[in-house]
């Protein structure tokens, strides 16, 4: 993604037990769609390009995390669990003495960040002259998060859960987990800190207290999509963020009327979509508000967890790089319609309309009949509707009207309609 590498450091935390997997398996080496979470955290930074990443690892997982990350980062050992500032004090020990300005992210929970936020938090940060810069998200549930405490809108400080109030547990801004600093003050200040009551440990966070009693300046930067960061520290919730990465789909092929469709109907249906195609503009894709790139690049298909193509690729163009790539890194590969009908229709009355002509027409006149009558369909149609200016709508009855192609290529059974 950058070219020259920026001029901060990177040093991940990934030491911990995570004893509440109960598993044998270090928490960071376990797996996200078939990447262990440090190898996707540490992907994710190289495409961002810092001036170098220190991992901090335990005695017990070293070894382990060098045999799946072997090059291009320092290693170094927090021998006892202290904590995450002891850990972040590990590793300062190896930054490049030339670096004003350090980043701290754990190797875990970091797995769902965008290349693009990072650099977006690392610009606020240089742009503010802040001493200290962290990224928040506000959760529905908070529980097991730090909470961030303000006062008159400013930041006062962050306390974990495990040490807050019956007021303070019912904030529902959290830390998201990602720090940038300025060196000189970190060095200076990671020895004020004092070990919490109730663990003992050395708390990373203590960090905003001292500074913001400092008059130090300190900013935040609040998440826009929190899905970008999800915790991970039990079975349950690794489960879930594996069914959450699937959810992040790239449809390649995006421009074409069916395609665009799909997209629109998978993103407004709780799909996070991305997508590309040789000419990206096209009528049907100018309103879905999905970032499209142009031509075919494996660098599109990074961070997703499905891949999902037009069939001409298949038909035309075999050996495309993204396709191959995605054979590579067993990202699950499926034609649209097979998208569609796997889980865009899933347990929904399916009207699919197939022939060689007439499709878009008889397939708006039965959605506009269902329409008219109040069962609310979600469609999928090849040309544009006037009444919608789009060729698809999202309807919450179990209606799904959808125009097919050959009959070979139909992805559903289908089903005798019934209009009451």
């Amino acid at each position: 993604m950058q070219n020259k590498k920026l001029p901060f450091a990177v040093i991940v935390l990934a030491a911990g037990e995570g004893k509440r997997m109960e598993s044998k398996l270090s928490k960071v080496l376990h797996r996200i769609a078939g990447k262990p979470m440090i190898v996707r955290t540490i992907e994710i930074l190289k495409r961002v390009n810092p001036y170098e990443i220190i991992i901090v690892a335990n005695p017990q997982n070293l070894v382990a995390i060098k045999k799946e990350i072997p090059q291009d980062v320092k290693y170094t050992i927090q021998k006892s669990p202290l904590g995450t500032a002891d850990a972040a004090s590990c590793g300062l020990k190896l930054v490049d003495k030339n670096m004003l300005t350090v980043a701290v992210m754990y190797g875990d929970d970091s797995a769902f960040y965008r290349p693009e936020t990072i650099l977006e938090v690392f610009k606020h940060h240089q742009d503010s002259d802040a001493t200290l810069t962290f990224v928040t998200v506000k959760k529905d549930d908070p529980t097991d998060f730090g909470r961030i405490v303000r006062k008159d809108g400013k930041v006062v400080s962050i306390v974990e859960e495990k040490d807050t109030s019956a007021v303070q547990k019912k904030i529902n801004e959290v830390n998201a987990s990602l720090y940038f600093f300025d060196k000189r003050w970190l060095l200076q200040n990671l020895t004020k800190i004092k070990p919490s009551p109730v663990t003992s440990e050395l708390y990373i966070t203590d960090l905003i207290a001292i500074a913001t009693g400092d008059n130090q300046k300190v900013e935040t930067f609040p998440l826009g999509d929190e899905n970008e960061w999800q915790s991970v520290n039990t079975k349950e919730e690794l489960l879930a963020v594996n069914l959450n990465f699937q959810k992040r789909i790239h449809i390649m092929g995006i421009a074409g009327a069916g395609a665009a469709a799909i997209a629109g109907i998978a993103k407004a249906t709780g799909f996070e979509v991305t997508g590309c195609d040789l000419n990206p503009k096209s009528p049907y894709t100018q309103n879905l508000k999905i970032k499209i790139r142009s031509g075919h690049n494996p660098s599109h298909i990074e961070d997703i967890g499905m891949l999902v193509i037009s069939p001409a690729v298949l038909k035309f163009n075999p050996k495309n790089q993204e396709l191959k790539y995605a054979k590579e890194v067993q990202i699950p590969i499926l034609t649209w319609q097979e998208f569609q009908g796997k889980y865009l229709q899933k347990d929904k009355f399916v009207i699919c309309v197939a022939g060689a002509y007439g499709k878009s027409t008889t397939t708006t006149m039965i959605a506009k009949t269902l329409t008219d009558l109040g069962k609310d369909p979600t469609c999928e149609i090849g040309a544009t509707v006037l009444e919608w200016q789009q060729n698809f709508r999202v309807g919450k009855s179990n209606y799904y009207v959808c125009e097919a192609g050959p009959i070979k290529n139909l992805s559903v059974k289908l089903k005798k309609m019934v209009l009451s």
